[in-house]
């Protein structure tokens, strides 16, 4: 008798405990949900959906799929060596060298009262022309360039003005910063890797030209963005001597920080690591796509 009625009350106690189990997962399933209706609470929906779109679809998606997709564009379409990729790929870099530019124009050259909106509009209509053209036409060497440039450029102006907006967000509430990075971060990922995973299937079907017509979607996302994202309007007058105040004030400022230990000494390694580190990605791509023995032909 007292083992059938410890036998009861065990199964008493795992039929109860079932449900508390699956609540335990169920509310754990929830928590990022919870966590991004939070950040839209606090920080504002357009916001968040910013950060995504930029961080996830505009870096994280399209820089996986267009490190593929151009791969094999130079490779099959425009026919160039490897070595000569590898030099072209300099110009790619030249509007990221250049943030800092692109930092102090959206800080003190706003446009009809806005600082933000109006550059998510211009990086959203480069890219997108860019990206149209090079993918519906065929061009030169020298055009086809201009074109990822202005693709590179389109990306490098949109991560600044989204990073302007979460370091205003990160000042007005510092509680939140580390959830803005990690927003950031997972959003990129995620977007990386669903790049990744479906670059190679639309080069496939559509041809390395043709998928970069894909391409063409996160900056159109860009355009909405810049006339969605909340923003208050400037209303300013004497507005040259304004922005000549602004840029010299940015200038110095600039000049200023550059002169502290902690900041020039993790840039100037960052800048040699990069500046010094030999990459043979497009000699290694050319030899395992290529169908000639005793090469791998993994593209076959």
């Amino acid at each position: 008798m007292l083992e059938e009625e410890h036998g009861a009350m065990g199964a008493d106690g795992l039929a109860g405990s079932a449900p508390e189990r699956g609540g335990g997962w169920a509310e754990a399933a929830l928590e990022p949900v919870r966590w991004v209706r939070m950040l839209c609470r606090e920080l504002g929906a357009t916001f968040v959906a910013g950060v995504v779109l930029v961080y996830g679809l505009n870096q994280g998606f399209a820089g996986s799929f267009f490190r593929v997709a151009s791969d094999y564009y130079w490779k099959d379409v425009q026919r160039v060596q490897p070595a000569t990729v590898q030099f072209l790929s300099i110009f790619f870099h030249v509007p990221w060298v250049l943030k800092p530019l692109w930092g102090v124009m959206t800080d003190v050259f706003p446009v009809r009262g806005y600082r933000r909106r109006p550059y998510f509009v211009f990086s959203g209509m480069l890219g997108m022309f860019s990206t149209a053209i090079l993918a519906s036409v065929g061009l030169s060497v020298t055009s086809a360039v201009v074109c990822f440039v202005g693709i590179s450029t389109a990306v490098a102006i949109a991560d600044v003005t989204i990073d302007a907006c979460i370091a205003k967000n990160s000042i007005d509430k510092p509680a939140l910063a580390p959830d803005m990075q990690s927003l950031c971060a997972f959003s990129s990922s995620l977007g990386a890797l669903i790049g990744y995973a479906t670059s190679g299937m639309f080069v496939h079907h559509l041809g390395a030209q043709g998928a970069l017509g894909v391409m063409a979607l996160p900056p159109t996302m860009l355009v909405f963005l810049g006339f969605y994202i909340y923003e208050l309007k400037m209303y300013q007058h004497n507005m040259k001597e304004k922005v000549l105040n602004k840029v010299t004030v940015a200038v110095k400022g600039m000049v200023q920080t550059i002169k502290y230990p902690v900041v020039w000494k993790p840039s100037l390694y960052m800048f040699l690591s990069l500046a010094l580190s030999i990459s043979t990605h497009e000699g290694q791509f050319y030899w395992y796509t290529n169908k000639e023995p005793p090469n791998p032909g993994f593209s076959q």
